[in-house]
Formats: structure tokens, sequence, C-alpha cells
């Protein structure tokens, strides 16, 4: 995506993103790279050190402003304002090999890690009332301006052992927050040295899918979680009635209404006398009451 996005010499452009993507790797000695087409593909023994990688890299490439200087002589290459480098994560089998000069990596990890980087960048993205993402999956593929993990990788991570991670439903204080996200499907958050880390599965609802990784500054999670706690009806909106539903008793005294309602999963009852209806709200979790949705497809 972007070699597509350069103005001109898309070969040029090729050749300076390689040399960067490997220059770089050169302070992960324990790392094993190879170049497939116009991904580069890395292998690193954890999945802390393929985070860290992951984000330094995303920071040289495309340069500030859209624009990457490859050497002090060779003209500069210019992306464009907003050009991100899209990143996909997996935790798993990696097959290898080399022939001596060179090595190449293959096998159902490095497979799911190249679909994660997506088809191009979104153009409008879904589910996302704070407007925080940056990766969309679509019917026809998944957009990404960002890093995309499988859910194998996300697990792995929880695993991290890292001190200071909120789990979902573990109720830990992490970067003064402790409740789970309302708005937003996030199975674990962490904080490391003022930067907080969040993993946001990309469907509307927990799934335990696949997620984007967010990284942000501790002011900037502490603004978008205010909102997220305080907006929670409001991003919704007003329930609307869809449809009711009314059931008589048997001793035709006994009323219940269920409304299905957009945005949230409420219902409302009336039970009593019908001259003496008593009224109360409940108030379900939304995403409690919506099925799981698959993994992201993986293409070999």
């Amino acid at each position: 995506e972007l070699i597509d996005a350069a103005k001109s010499r898309p070969q040029h452009v090729r050749a300076v993103l390689r040399r960067t993507w490997l220059a770089h790797l050169e302070s992960y000695p324990d790392a094993l790279s190879s170049w497939s087409t116009d991904h580069g593909i890395s292998v690193f023994p954890s999945p802390a050190m393929a985070l860290r990688f992951a984000e330094s890299i995303r920071d040289l490439i495309p340069g500030a402003e859209g624009i990457l200087q490859d050497s002090v002589d060779a003209p500069p290459v210019v992306l464009g304002p907003g050009s991100r480098l899209p990143v996909g994560l997996d935790w798993g089998r990696v097959d290898d090999g080399t022939d001596g000069a060179s090595v190449w990596l293959n096998g159902p990890a490095v497979s799911a890690a190249i679909h994660l980087t997506g088809v191009g960048p979104p153009e409008s993205i879904q589910h996302d009332p704070l407007q925080i993402r940056s990766v969309s999956a679509e019917h026809d593929g998944l957009y990404s301006n960002g890093i995309t993990a499988t859910s194998r990788f996300v697990a792995a991570s929880t695993q991290m052992g890292a001190s200071g991670v909120h789990r979902f439903g573990d109720g830990s204080l992490v970067a003064d927050a402790s409740e789970d996200f309302r708005l937003y499907p996030v199975p674990m958050w962490w904080e490391d040295k003022g930067t907080v880390r969040m993993w946001i599965e990309l469907g509307p609802v927990r799934s335990e899918g696949a997620a984007e990784l967010l990284v942000v500054n501790r002011l900037m999670f502490r603004d978008i979680y205010r909102r997220d706690q305080e907006d929670f009806v409001d991003v919704l909106g007003q329930p609307k009635k869809v449809s009711s539903d009314v059931e008589l008793g048997d001793d035709n005294t006994d009323v219940i209404v269920k409304e299905e309602v957009q945005g949230a999963g409420w219902d409302l009852f009336l039970s009593g006398d019908r001259s003496k209806r008593k009224r109360s709200k409940k108030i379900a979790d939304p995403w409690a009451t919506v099925p799981d949705e698959p993994d992201v497809e993986i293409e070999g």
C-alpha cells in the first residue's frame, strides 16, 4: 500500500523501504527476517519484542510528514501525509529455510500476519463512536492503517507477565481505570512509562477475535476512557423502539411488553394489574447479548 501511495518510481520506493526495514532489524539480533514481494517478514522470540518492533518501525516508515529519507545522497521518497505502515502480528508456527545466502519464512503464522496487513487503508471505519480505530474489517477484506493481531497473538500478549495489566473482568486499576470499556471490546490494556497500550477487537462486541493495538499517552487514554464511560448511553442514542410483543397472563391481569431497540439491549417490562401497572426498566449489557463473531478469515 505504501508503494502504491508513492507518487512515482515504485522500484526505488520498494528498495528504500526494504533497506530501511533491514537496517532497523539490526537492533534486534534475535530476530529472523525475510522479504516476500512487498512484505517485510520478521520472526521474534516473544510477543513483547514483536510489539516493540511493530511500533518502532512505524515511527521510521513512512517518516515525518510522509517523507522517507534513505540517505543524504539519495532523493527522498514522498509517500504523502497520512500514509501509515500497516503491520500484522500472529503467534504460532513458522517454517523457515535458507539457500546459504538468504532466508525465507513461511507457514500459518506468516500467512495470518500478512493477511492482517490488509488490502489498503480504510476509507471509513464502522463501530467507532469515539473515532479511535485505524483498522476496519469489511465484507471485501481488511483495511488497515494500524497494528493488527490475531486472537492467538493477543492471548499470548496477555501472558507476558507484565505488571500493571488490566484484563477484561478482573477489575484491576491500571492508568487510573478499573472498569471495563463499554463502547469498545477491549480485552486488555497496560501502562509503560506514561504510555498506555490497549487491544481493541475489530468487531462491535467481544468475540476473542482479531484486534488492533492503540498506543496513546496517559492523558489521552484518560480522556478516551472518560468519554467511553460517560457517553455510553449518549453514543448509542436514545433507545428507539423497533417492535413490541405483548403477552397476557392467564388471568388477563399480567402484561409483559418486550421492546427491541436500536443500539442497546434494553428490555421494558410492564407487569401487574392494568390499572396499576408498575414499570421497571432493565438495561442489559449489549455486548453480552450478541453472539460471538468468528475470527478474521486467514487466506493462505
